[in-house]
């Protein structure tokens, strides 16, 4: 670790305590994303909160979305806002995930920084009507974090990724409207700015796990290398990514909506992507050749 300076974002529930009753915020998620040489690699749980208005949760959730053979997008925190109607069907607010596929879908041959800044122009129309209804509004003193996303892409001349910010700032005059901003950075243009975790307060025990300071995470550590020695075929920091994710849902031990199975996607610069694991539901490409 020290090569590098680990950058994370946690997020937890931040959209509950603002929320109408009949306004469901969809959060959860733990993703990491790690630049080592000429490949990427992004983890991801399985596990979400259902817009039911209870507290029901699936975990076959694909929270990692490639787009193309050379582009991915993934997304923590509040991803999602859906309106209870009381008649069976809830009707979606913003799904950061679709509106991504929508963003790929109008922008094909963009670029990773003009696909944030798309995507960003959709979020901000979604989210901002509904917040304009909430009565308590006006009171915020601080900018809110909602969510983190990734655009990453495969360029001739190397990898092109941009980690982005979405808050919510409040009014600047009592009464006033709060407005989203979107803010893009970009991420792994320096040796020492290739790792990164975004999505629950999940991401802190991640973050126990690979700084290794703890005598738990010391004893994890060891296991990872016990791994990595009886597993020669598979590509070390592919084990080390899945590992600290594994043990970061397990001492969350269900604080935070994450957990089950762990997808893995690998984007290799100049031959497109591959899944090192992926739940059936997600699959759509043959997996890795380690």
């Amino acid at each position: 670790m020290t090569n590098y300076r680990v950058q994370f974002a946690a997020f937890c529930c931040l959209l509950s305590s603002f929320t109408q009753p009949d306004i469901v915020p969809l959060h959860g998620t733990i993703v990491v994303i790690w630049i080592e040489g000429d490949r990427i690699l992004v983890a991801a749980d399985s596990k979400r909160r259902l817009g039911n208005g209870l507290n029901d949760f699936t975990e076959k959730v694909c929270k990692i979305n490639p787009m193309g053979r050379r582009t991915f997008f993934t997304a923590g925190g509040t991803v999602g806002m859906e309106k209870l109607t009381g008649k069976g069907t809830d009707t979606v607010i913003y799904d950061a995930h679709e509106l991504a596929k929508q963003t790929f879908a109008e922008s094909k041959g963009r670029t990773a920084l003009e696909l944030s800044l798309y995507w960003g122009k959709l979020i901000k129309a979604r989210i901002e009507p509904t917040l304009k209804s909430h009565p308590d509004i006006s009171n915020w003193d601080k900018p809110a974090p909602v969510l983190s996303a990734v655009f990453a892409q495969d360029t001739a001349v190397g990898f092109s990724v941009y980690i982005v910010q979405v808050n919510i700032r409040p009014p600047t005059v009592r009464g006033g409207v709060p407005t989203v901003t979107v803010d893009p950075h970009p991420f792994g243009d320096s040796p020492h700015n290739r790792i990164a975790a975004i999505g629950s307060e999940a991401v802190l025990y991640w973050y126990e796990f690979v700084t290794n300071q703890t005598p738990r995470a010391m004893e994890a550590n060891k296991e990872l290398e016990a791994a990595i020695s009886a597993d020669p075929k598979s590509h070390p920091l592919v084990l080390k990514v899945k590992l600290s994710l594994a043990y970061a849902i397990k001492w969350d031990n269900g604080q935070h909506a994450v957990g089950g199975p762990i997808d893995i996607l690998e984007l290799k610069h100049g031959k497109g992507y591959c899944w090192a694991f992926a739940k059936d539901e997600c699959r759509n490409q043959k997996q890795c050749a380690h």
